[in-house]
C-alpha cells in the first residue's frame, strides 16, 4: 500500500510539472510619462529552454510547462526583470534606463539594420531611414541601401527601376504588408505608387522567401509595411518641392470607432515644367499628375490577433513629347517629327487580412489573406497604341500548428491567384487569363540557442500550359559565437511575364516589335550564403555582412536588343542564363553621433541571346555606396551624405552603331552624391537636400532624336543619369 502511493504521489507530480500552461500579454515601455508598445521584446525561461517575441502591438503568448514560476523579459534602453507567473494574464511595463552612476543612458534606433534574430537575412529600413533622402515614393527609398539599386529605365516616360542580385526588380517578389499586389501590371509602376512618408518600414530578403507567400519571388523579397491606424499619429502632413518644380503633398489622419481604429492617406503629385537642358528637343522630364488614396481599418482583439481591411486607389495621368523650343542647329532638310509618350491609368484595390484561433486554442492559428484589384491604363508611343487592362483575385490561407514542442512551427495552407488580362499592341492580341491555384507546406525549427532552419515546399498549377511547378525552399541558419550568424538558403521560384508591360522603356525608339509564340513562364534557382558578424571594438560596435548568391534560369523569356537596332524580340531561352552576386558591406558609428556605411558589390550576369552566351546589358559588374549621417544638438539638426559608384557596363551592341560621340560597347564608370539636411523640432521636420550633386549626366541620351520615326531612333540605352543637379526643399508637421 505504502509502494502505491508513493508511486500515485509521484506520478501526480510528474503530470503537474508537464502540464502545460499558455501565458498572454503584453509589454509596454515607460519613459517619462509616454508608454508604447514594445516590438520585438524577448520573453525566457531562467534555462533559455523556452522563449517568445511581441509582436507590433507589444503582445506575446507562450506556453510553458507548470513548474516554471517566472518569466525573464529584456528589451533594449529598458531594466531586464522578471516577472512571477501567477496568473495567465501578464501586463509588463518595462522602466527605461535613465541613469547609471551619474551617466545617461538613451536607446538609438538604426535607420536601417540587418536582423540578428530571422532565419532569413533580413535588411530593415525604418521610417528614420526613409528620411536620409526626400524619399518621394517606393522607386526612390533604396538610394541610401547597398542592396537594391535604382535607376532611370530610359530618357522620355520618367519610369524608375530597380535590380536586385544583378537582375530586374521584376524578379522580386514584391509585397504590401505580405499581400503580393506589385505584381503583373502595377510590377514597374507599382513602385511610384506608394508614397513615402506611409512606409512604416521596408524588409528586404535575399534569396527565396517563404512559401507561404506564393511562388513569386526568384531573387529576393521586399515587404512594404505601411502604416497601421494603431501606430500612426493623429495627424501628420508633408510639403516637397525641387527645382524642377515638382510639387508634392502627403498627409493621413486616424479615428476611431470603438476598437476599430481608422488610417486616411492622401497623396497628391506635380510636374508642369518643360525644361530641355541637353537640346536634344525632347523635354528632359515627363509632364505628370498623380492622386494616391488609402483607407484601411485595423482591429486587434485581447489576444493580440489583428483584422485589417482596406481599400487604395491610384491616379496617373504622364505625357512626354519633342518641341522645337530649342532646336536651333536642326539641318532646313530634316523636317520637324511631333512625337508623344503619353500614359493614363487608374488603379482599384481592396484588401483584408485577418487572423484567429484555431480549435480554440491560441498556440493554432490561421490567417486568410485577400486583395481584389481592377487596373486599366492607355499608353501612347509614338505611333503606337497599347491598351491594357488587368483583374485580379489573391487568396490565402495560412494555417499554423505549435506542437508541444516549442521550437517546432508548423505552417500548411493554399491560395488562388487569379489575372485576367486584356493587352493589345500593334494588332498583337497578348489577352490571356491566369488562374493559379498552389498549396504549400513548411516547418520551421528554432532551438533558440544556435540553430534554426525553415524548409518548405510549395506546388501550383497553371492552367495555360497544364504544368504543376514546383518551388522547393530552405533557409538555414547557424550563430557562430556570441554575435556571429551563418546562413544559407536555396530554393526555385517561378513567374509569368507580362512583356510589353515590363519593357514599356525598350518601346520609345524605331525598333520594330517580335514576340515568339508560346512564351513559357519563367523558372529558376536561387541558392547562396550569407555572413553577418558584430564586433565590439574602442567602445563602437561595428556591423560586417558578407552575401555570395547565384540565380539559375531554367526558363526565361529573353528580351533581345543586340540582334539588331531596329528590332527588338521576345522569346523563350535556348541556353544558359544565370546572375552571381557578391557584396561586402560594413556599418558602425565612429564617433558618437557619426554613422557610417560602406559596401562593395560585383555581379556578373550572363544570358544567351541567339546562340550567343553574353553579359547582359544594362548591369554594372562593379557598385559602390558609402553614406555618413551626422547628428548634433541632441538630435535635432542631422546631416546625411551618400557617395554611389557605379562601374563600367555594356551597351547593347547594335545600338552603338548609331550612337553619337561613343567608340566602345562600355559606358564610363562615375559618381553620383546626394544629401540632405534636417532639422528637427518637436512637432516639425524641415530638410533640404540635393540629388547628383556631381552633376554627371549622359550624353546624347537619346540616339537620333531629331528623326524620332526614323531607323536608330533610341530612347532606352540608358546607363547613367539623364538629369543633372536637383535641388529640393520641404517640411513636415506631425501630431502625436
Amino acid at each position: 500500500m505504502k509502494k502505491i502511493i508513493v508511486f500515485s504521489l509521484s506520478l501526480i507530480w510528474c503530470v503537474s510539472l508537464s502540464a502545460q500552461i499558455t501565458y498572454t500579454g503584453t509589454v509596454h515601455g515607460k519613459s517619462g510619462q509616454k508608454t508604447v508598445s514594445l516590438y520585438m521584446a524577448s520573453l525566457r525561461t531562467a534555462d533559455n529552454l523556452y522563449y517568445t517575441y511581441t509582436d507590433s502591438a507589444g503582445f506575446f503568448s507562450i506556453q510553458l510547462p507548470g513548474a516554471y514560476k517566472s518569466l525573464i523579459y529584456t528589451y533594449p534602453g529598458y531594466r531586464t526583470d522578471s516577472v512571477a507567473l501567477i496568473n495567465p494574464n501578464l501586463d509588463i511595463v518595462m522602466q527605461e534606463i535613465s541613469q547609471l552612476q551619474g551617466v545617461v543612458i538613451t536607446g538609438k534606433r538604426d535607420p536601417s539594420y540587418i536582423s540578428s534574430i530571422q532565419t532569413l537575412k533580413t535588411e530593415v529600413i525604418t521610417s528614420e531611414g526613409l528620411k536620409k533622402n526626400a524619399c518621394c515614393n517606393l522607386a526612390e527609398s533604396f538610394e541610401s541601401n547597398p542592396t537594391i539599386d535604382g535607376s532611370s529605365a530610359d530618357a522620355v516616360t520618367g519610369q524608375r527601376q530597380i535590380q536586385m542580385l544583378g537582375l530586374s526588380g521584376v524578379y522580386v517578389q514584391m509585397l504590401t504588408d505580405m499581400i503580393p499586389d506589385i505584381r503583373g501590371l502595377n510590377i514597374i509602376t507599382g513602385l511610384t505608387a506608394i508614397p513615402g512618408p506611409f512606409i512604416h518600414n521596408i524588409y528586404i530578403r535575399k534569396g527565396p522567401g517563404s512559401v507561404a507567400n506564393s511562388y513569386e519571388g526568384i531573387t529576393g523579397q521586399i515587404d512594404v509595411e505601411l502604416l497601421k491606424p494603431y501606430d500612426a499619429d493623429k495627424f501628420f502632413i508633408n510639403f516637397y518641392a525641387n527645382t524642377q518644380q515638382r510639387l508634392e503633398t502627403n498627409l493621413y489622419f486616424r479615428n476611431s470607432i470603438k476598437k476599430w481604429k481608422s488610417l486616411t492617406m492622401l497623396h497628391g503629385s506635380t510636374a508642369q515644367y518643360q525644361m530641355d537642358y541637353n537640346k536634344d528637343s525632347f523635354i528632359d522630364n515627363p509632364l505628370y499628375n498623380v492622386f494616391t488614396g488609402i483607407h484601411r481599418w485595423q482591429y486587434i482583439n485581447k489576444h493580440g490577433k489583428e483584422t485589417n481591411i482596406g481599400f487604395k486607389y491610384h491616379y496617373d495621368d504622364a505625357q512626354a513629347f519633342n518641341t522645337m523650343q530649342h532646336i536651333h542647329h536642326l539641318p532646313d532638310s530634316v523636317p520637324f517629327e511631333k512625337y508623344l509618350f503619353r500614359t493614363t491609368y487608374h488603379r482599384e484595390e481592396i484588401f483584408a487580412k485577418t487572423c484567429f484561433e484555431l480549435f480554440h486554442n491560441e498556440r493554432n492559428e490561421i490567417g486568410l489573406q485577400m486583395n481584389a484589384l481592377n487596373h486599366e491604363q492607355h499608353t501612347i508611343i509614338g505611333h503606337r497604341v497599347y491598351n491594357a487592362q488587368e483583374r485580379g483575385l489573391y487568396l490565402n490561407s495560412n494555417f499554423q500548428i505549435l506542437p508541444r514542442n516549442e521550437k517546432i512551427i508548423y505552417r500548411f495552407g493554399g491560395g488562388l491567384m487569379l489575372s485576367d488580362y486584356v493587352q493589345n499592341i500593334e494588332s498583337i492580341d497578348l489577352s490571356r487569363k491566369d488562374i493559379i491555384p498552389g498549396l504549400f507546406s513548411e516547418l520551421t525549427y528554432d532551438d533558440g540557442m544556435r540553430f534554426s532552419v525553415i524548409a518548405g515546399l510549395r506546388a501550383d498549377y497553371y492552367n495555360n500550359n497544364q504544368k504543376i511547378y514546383p518551388a522547393p525552399r530552405v533557409h538555414l541558419r547557424y550563430k557562430v559565437g556570441k554575435d556571429g550568424s551563418l546562413r544559407a538558403s536555396g530554393g526555385f521560384g517561378w513567374r509569368v511575364a507580362n512583356v510589353i508591360q515590363e519593357n514599356l522603356n525598350y518601346l520609345v525608339s524605331s525598333r520594330t516589335l517580335y514576340i515568339a509564340n508560346n512564351l513559357q513562364p519563367e523558372y529558376a534557382l536561387n541558392y547562396g550564403i550569407s555572413y553577418t558578424q558584430t564586433v565590439q571594438a574602442l567602445n563602437r560596435e561595428m556591423n560586417f555582412s558578407f552575401d555570395a548568391y547565384r540565380t539559375q534560369f531554367i526558363n526565361q523569356v529573353i528580351t533581345d536588343l543586340d540582334l539588331s537596332s531596329s528590332e527588338i524580340w521576345f522569346y523563350n531561352l535556348t541556353g544558359k542564363s544565370y546572375a552571381n552576386s557578391l557584396q561586402l558591406q560594413f556599418q558602425t558609428e565612429v564617433i558618437k553621433n557619426l554613422d557610417f556605411i560602406a559596401a562593395v558589390k560585383w555581379n556578373n550576369v550572363e544570358v544567351t541571346y541567339h546562340d550567343k552566351l553574353m553579359e547582359k546589358p544594362f548591369t554594372p559588374q562593379w557598385r559602390g555606396m558609402f553614406n555618413t549621417a551626422y547628428s548634433m544638438f541632441k538630435r535635432k539638426l542631422k546631416v546625411d551624405a551618400t557617395l554611389q559608384w557605379v562601374g563600367a557596363q555594356r551597351i547593347a551592341e547594335n545600338a552603338m552603331l548609331y550612337a553619337e560621340g561613343n567608340s566602345t560597347v562600355y559606358s564610363v564608370p562615375y559618381y553620383r552624391v546626394l544629401s540632405q539636411i534636417t532639422y528637427t523640432s518637436k512637432q516639425f521636420e524641415i530638410y533640404a537636400g540635393g540629388e547628383n550633386l556631381t552633376g554627371f549626366t549622359q550624353k546624347n541620351p537619346i540616339i537620333n532624336p531629331f528623326t524620332p520615326y526614323q531607323p536608330g531612333f533610341d530612347a532606352a540605352m540608358i546607363w547613367g543619369p539623364v538629369m543633372g543637379r536637383i535641388a529640393y526643399v520641404g517640411v513636415r508637421y506631425s501630431l502625436k
